[in-house]
């Protein structure tokens, strides 16, 4: 699936998994959430403040220097 795919399917599917071959993984110890594709290795860093992880779960964090992409 080609990253402006994953891009639309995340605007318009919120409260969806996200599909195969990608991956949403969270990190809460570096309060990151990424999605890394299974077959590439790839990886996009969610630069979002507030992020729909699905269903009525939010996650979110204020961005500091230390996490400053």
């Amino acid at each position: 699936m080609a990253i402006s795919t994953l891009f639309n399917f995340l605007l318009n599917n919120p409260n969806a998994p996200v599909p195969f071959p990608w991956e949403r993984i969270i990190d809460i110890q570096r309060r990151l959430i990424y999605y890394r594709h299974n077959g590439t290795g790839g990886m996009i860093f969610d630069a979002r403040r507030l992020v729909n992880v699905g269903g009525a779960e939010t996650f979110g964090f204020l961005a500091t220097k230390e996490f400053a992409c």
